[in-house]
């Protein structure tokens, strides 16, 4: 990298040099000889490898040092001293060779006030192009470090989205497996019922396939389905399962992940017995920015310690998703999970 930045910037100072040298001869040359022209060549290669290779060291040396983007004013204030510095230095190098060495101007010349217009003159010149060549560099540094956030950002969202997408794909095995085995429950208990339950289980499966894909889904449209899911799930519990649905206005103009009432349902009646005497009470309600799901506790006998995809499920979208992270409360008596609500 760096010689190849070398090879560039010799490339470029020598057609500059050969250019205004040529310039020169043809403009303010008198006599235009073979020896006139190189001496002009030879000149104002000087001045321009002079010039370029000892501000491109310097404008080098503090990229290492002071980089535009991690020390922005150490950078610009060791670039305006060190440019003034330097190219007083060289101007005042370069004019004597060229001057005093090459064109015999007598040295106590050189140093009075005679020249000093030409000194001050090749000074500013130089200071004009070196704040450019550090300009340019400010704004590559910039242009490169843009590049390279949008490159970051691509690879971050590139791989959210395979998360999300891998996170998504959990909820149909999972969704199937447990409306199995509540259909294979109503087998035993009541064939009729069972076969009916098929047939909504169809129309609600359906749901769950073209909703599974969104990244988000209406409030409302979410609690519809939860309302045509809740009808399913008590076919198998009847009174022994009762779940209350807050409905308002607001509601279609705020988001969840989808099947995220459809999953803690289920998480809700998984992890709790219910019965005629003791039903399973369920409640969806709006509480300030969350959408809350709410249950009374009524915990089965673990025979393992596995536990389910669902809230996990559900976590881990949201957290793909929002800042705002999915809050779980528990008591003796209730069981509280709050949906942070999105916005479009």
């Amino acid at each position: 990298m760096f010689k190849e930045k070398f090879e560039k910037g010799i490339k470029i100072l020598f057609w500059m040099g050969w250019i205004i040298g040529t310039l020169i001869f043809l403009i303010a040359t008198r006599e235009k000889t073979w020896t006139n022209y190189a001496l002009s060549l030879l000149v104002s290669f000087m001045y321009s490898f002079g010039y370029g290779l000892s501000n491109g060291l310097l404008n080098d040396f503090l990229d290492q040092k002071y980089p535009w983007l991690t020390h922005t004013k150490q950078r610009a204030i060791t670039a305006i001293i060190g440019t003034l510095l330097l190219n007083f230095v060289m101007t005042y190098l370069l004019n004597y060779i060229n001057l005093v060495m090459i064109q015999r101007v007598p040295s106590q010349d050189f140093f009075s006030s005679k020249y000093n217009f030409t000194n001050w003159f090749f000074i500013n010149l130089a200071l004009m192009v070196t704040a450019f060549m550090h300009a340019r560099g400010f704004m590559l540094a910039m242009k490169e470090h843009a590049k390279e956030k949008i490159e970051e950002q691509k690879v971050i969202a590139n791989t959210a989205s395979a998360q999300f997408t891998s996170l998504k794909n959990q909820l149909d095995p999972h969704f199937l497996f447990n409306s199995l085995n509540v259909l294979d429950a109503l087998i035993d208990e009541d064939p009729k019922k069972a076969q009916k339950f098929t047939h909504q289980l169809s129309k609600v499966y359906r749901y769950v396939l073209e909703q599974k894909d969104k990244e988000k889904i209406s409030v409302q449209q979410e609690l519809d389905f939860a309302k045509v899911y809740s009808e399913l799930m008590k076919m198998r519990f009847e009174e022994s399962l009762k779940i209350d649905l807050e409905q308002k206005n607001s509601f279609s103009s705020v988001f969840v992940v989808p099947l995220s009432l459809q999953l803690l349902l289920e998480n809700a009646m998984k992890h709790n017995f219910a019965t005629a005497n003791n039903p399973l009470m369920i409640k969806v309600y709006q509480e300030n920015n969350f959408l809350v799901v709410e249950n009374n506790i009524q915990e089965r006998e673990k025979l393992d310690h596995r536990q389910g995809i669902g809230l996990a499920n559900i976590e881990n979208r949201y957290a793909l998703q929002s800042p705002n992270k999915v809050i779980i409360e528990k008591s003796e008596t209730y069981f509280k999970v709050k949906l942070p609500l999105l916005e479009k």
